[in-house]
């Protein structure tokens, strides 16, 4: 296995909300090096957080993900200072979605409805959701990067990756590559909407052909159903997701019809809608390109289709299957394996 090429313009990048995830980056970031990142020669690390670490928690992190270059960054400003940019009305209305009094402090932790959406979560959730799916492809920090292996805090590698995914990104010019498919559909009339509106076209099905890219049918009656990658781990070439076309679509999808801090119109769809309604032929399955699977523990499965038979414990896990089976994890990562995922 390995060792792989080392591209030039590549970074992993994830997302946390505050310092208190730091030791879940540690274990993932380990992780991520043993598996794969110390055979492609250490891509740069971003670390996107909404509220702000301290620089001794800063070098703390570096020192897991050394010789890895760190780079931790600040993804919105302060709360009061958003909820200053918005509205009377606009901040009423959020407040009353998350419970809180007009006369009470909003948090990131205040947890809010969404008419129409079943999942309640807290805002700084909901926060992440329309940052991955429009804000992120922008940020300073990753504009020297053209593509981007986007892993989840949570998502937490079990072996050493059989194959290189970098490899088949760059040579087959993808602009996606997806570690489950699929993941979560989305329709409806608004979701019809902000495709016409993006694409002047909706689609009616998201598949995969028999070499493994994805394939799609638009739709003649002006209906749409997406079905989705999942977000937990995907590479994306980021000069197209910074592409005028993309942007649009995403700008459309987090704000047309929906108000401040949709939890709904989240990363699954952003990645997902541009990907197929300009490149499907570009959009791959990552285990198709490696002919086999990276095995990446999540919310309680492997690559988001087999069951961790002990459930979201990847402790337990690590600790009946792991540790013994997967040598260079444990010699790199056993004193960081601390968290569940």
């Amino acid at each position: 296995i390995g060792p792989f090429e080392h591209y030039e313009g590549v970074a992993m990048v994830t997302k946390v909300l505050w310092p208190n995830d730091i030791p879940l980056l540690k274990q993932m970031i380990c992780l991520f090096n043993a598996a794969y990142n110390h055979r492609a020669g250490y891509y740069d690390i971003v670390v996107f957080t909404t509220l702000p670490w301290t620089q001794e928690q800063i070098d703390e992190l570096a020192a897991v993900a050394a010789p890895a270059k760190l780079k931790v960054a600040r993804d919105s400003p302060e709360l009061e200072k958003v909820l200053a940019g918005m509205t009377e009305e606009e901040v009423d209305f959020l407040k009353d979605r998350c419970g809180c009094a007009k006369n009470e402090t909003l948090t990131w932790f205040h947890h809010c409805r969404e008419e129409g959406y079943k999942v309640i979560s807290n805002l700084g959730y909901a926060w992440q959701a329309v940052f991955r799916a429009y804000h992120l492809w922008t940020e300073e920090v990753l504009k020297p990067y053209k593509y981007m292996i986007w892993m989840d805090s949570d998502s937490l590698p079990t072996k050493s990756w059989e194959g290189d995914p970098m490899k088949h990104m760059i040579e087959k010019d993808l602009v996606l590559a997806y570690d489950r498919f699929p993941f979560g559909r989305t329709r409806g009339d608004l979701f019809a909407e902000k495709l016409k509106l993006a694409y002047n076209r909706t689609i009616c099905y998201v598949g995969e052909t028999e070499f493994g890219h994805l394939k799609v049918n638009y739709c003649p009656d002006g209906k749409a159903s997406l079905s989705q990658i999942g977000g937990f781990m995907h590479i994306t070439n980021l000069d197209f997701y910074r592409s005028p076309s993309a942007l649009n679509y995403n700008k459309i999808m987090t704000s047309y019809k929906t108000p401040r801090f949709s939890r709904r119109w989240d990363d699954q769809i952003g990645v997902t809608a541009p990907a197929v309604m300009e490149y499907p032929e570009r959009s791959w399955s990552i285990a198709r390109l490696l002919n086999s699977t990276l095995d990446i523990h999540h919310n309680g499965h492997i690559d988001g289709r087999k069951k961790n038979p002990h459930g979201f414990h990847y402790m337990k896990f690590w600790r009946t299957f792991g540790r013994e089976n997967w040598d260079v994890g444990r010699e790199m990562c056993d004193s960081v394996v601390t968290q569940n995922g």
